[in-house]
């Protein structure tokens, strides 16, 4: 259960966890993300400040009003919740303390779409991060993300800005809740563990 519950967490969290949850608008879209060498598909529901993400290892919820994010096993009917830690979540879209520089690198097209192409610095766990990010010209959604250095990146795909129904972001009824035994996502050393 252990190593099931750690590779849900690296594989499944670690593909939201490069982008704003403060979204404007909502809306769905396939999510294409590598890391490591190691390529995840998922499916992503946005709803403003709410996100949920459906891997073949399992469902996550990721709730910003609430700074917590349940985690969804459907075969075995199990959740759980971890603090939502909002420091570590990147921006994409739009500027946040975060962020510290933003630089227009000019217009290009990704997937036969107009979008405005930025290079991104942050700050994450006080050291400078840098980012590449392909933003759509009309719906202002990412498009395309990749780590300045090559070491992951990430695409949405089928974008269909719509209204998202509220119970995609809450946990199913007969659903029975368990304890993580590896602790929070700062226990896991997620970010720590891509650089290497």
């Amino acid at each position: 259960m252990k190593r099931k519950i750690k590779f849900i967490l690296l594989s499944g969290l670690f593909v939201f966890s490069f982008f704003n949850l403060g979204f404007a608008q909502e809306f769905s879209a396939d999510v294409v993300s590598k890391a490591q060498g190691k390529i995840t598909q998922a499916k992503i529901f946005v709803s403003k400040n709410k996100v949920r993400l459906e891997t073949p290892e399992a469902i996550s919820i990721s709730r910003l009003d609430k700074k917590v994010v349940y985690l969804l096993m459907p075969n075995e009917k199990m959740y759980m919740q971890i603090p939502l830690e909002v420091n570590n979540l990147v921006v994409a879209q739009e500027k946040t303390d975060l962020e510290i520089e933003r630089k227009f690198l000019g217009k290009e097209n990704i997937n036969g779409k107009s979008a405005d192409k930025y290079r991104i610095v942050y700050l994450l766990n006080n050291k400078r991060e840098s980012i590449i990010t392909w933003i759509s010209s009309d719906t202002k959604l990412p498009l395309k993300t990749i780590s300045e250095d090559g070491l992951w990146s990430q695409e949405f795909k089928n974008i269909k800005v719509e209204k998202q129904p509220d119970y995609l972001f809450e946990i199913p009824s007969g659903y029975q809740e368990f304890q993580s035994p590896l602790g929070g996502l700062n226990n896991l050393n997620i970010f720590k563990k891509i650089k290497k």
